[in-house]
């Protein structure tokens, strides 16, 4: 605070001011404030200055990592981390190109948790908003089951029963589908966290670390639906023919339910391997060949269908769970290319 507490003004006699510790009178050395960088400077005096225990859990930052940058550094005082990280910045994005294009997920990574966090980095199309976050392909005898999760920008059909709505998240679990509006921006990247509490029975949603709704079926919401046949995919409905332009960065699975200090702990840059929970953490920054690797022990290497290509972005990571139709192991990749 600059000229400390000497400068601050009262407006009324009864007004009165708490000076906490930590509180600093320095220039904080932000990048550019006269086109509106706030973000810091190497030297800042800033850096590892914020609240040790920012979440007041009794738990400092050194143990545990709601408390810490996603540097995994102490926390930094101001709205925009310091990264002394680098070599922790991404550099592919996987490409759908609205057409035919769509990713295979082993939905039984996930299938029948009673908690479960879903995460993507994903960028809209240059036309349209329209996003499959988890779609589904077909329904066994025709029988409506499963999770899946899409963004609508108009109000096309997706399944049997329930409606979307434009400008919406449409959730749809097990034969009941709700519906969040929000509006989201064309040829813009997003980090977008489902988070399902089945005691409640309710999916929250978050958009860049904010709450942006709930939506609940307590009396059919106990857990999330097993898809039949037994995986999901990325970037389109194929049951009622819906493909959407996106690409996707990343892609991550937690067998629990995150908090909002964790959800806003995975923002901007990755490091979410060593998080309590996490089952899946995938990449496509091997920048070649078709096989996606797990970042975590599990090591469940999956693998993806008609994809257009992988390209090239600073400050995001490109993460996926995918399962290729066979039992295959590996990720295979077609028609697509990498832009480095």
């Amino acid at each position: 605070m600059s000229g400390g507490q000497d400068s601050v003004e009262f407006g009324e006699s009864n007004d009165s001011l708490y000076w906490g510790q930590g509180n600093i009178d320095v220039d904080p050395f932000f990048a550019d404030t006269a086109n509106g960088d706030y973000s810091l400077l190497t030297g800042s005096q800033c850096i590892d200055a914020g609240n040790p225990d920012a979440d007041g859990d009794g738990l400092t930052w050194e143990t545990d990592y709601d408390d810490r940058d996603p540097d995994m550094t102490r926390l930094d005082m101001g709205a925009y981390f310091f990264n002394q990280d680098e070599s922790i910045i991404p550099t592919y994005a996987l490409s759908f190109d609205g057409q035919d294009d769509y990713a295979r997920v082993n939905s039984d990574l996930y299938g029948n948790l009673t908690e479960a966090t879903f995460a993507w980095y994903v960028k809209t199309g240059n036309s349209s908003t329209d996003l499959v976050l988890l779609g589904q392909h077909t329904w066994v005898n025709n029988h409506v089951n499963g999770f899946y999760l899409a963004y609508t920008e108009g109000t096309p059909y997706l399944e049997d029963g329930g409606s979307t709505q434009e400008n919406s998240f449409h959730f749809y679990n097990g034969g009941n589908s709700k519906n969040i509006s929000y509006n989201l921006e064309t040829d813009t990247y997003y980090y977008i966290v489902a988070v399902f509490n089945g005691d409640a029975g309710k999916y929250s949603l978050y958009v860049d670390g904010n709450f942006i709704g709930s939506v609940s079926h307590p009396s059919s919401w106990g857990l999330i639906a097993e898809s039949n046949p037994h995986y999901a995919e990325i970037g389109a409905q194929r049951r009622s023919g819906y493909y959407t332009e996106q690409k996707l960065d990343e892609f991550r699975v937690w067998n629990r339910a995150l908090t909002i200090w964790e959800i806003q702990a995975h923002l901007d840059v990755d490091y979410a391997t060593d998080t309590d929970g996490l089952i899946g953490h995938w990449d496509f920054d091997e920048g070649q060949g078709g096989i996606a690797y797990d970042l975590t022990s599990n090591a469940n290497h999956r693998s993806e269908e008609h994809t257009s290509e992988l390209q090239s972005r600073r400050n995001l990571v490109c993460r996926l769970l995918l399962e290729k139709k066979n039992t295959s192991p590996h990720l295979s990749i077609n028609h697509h290319n990498f832009i480095n």
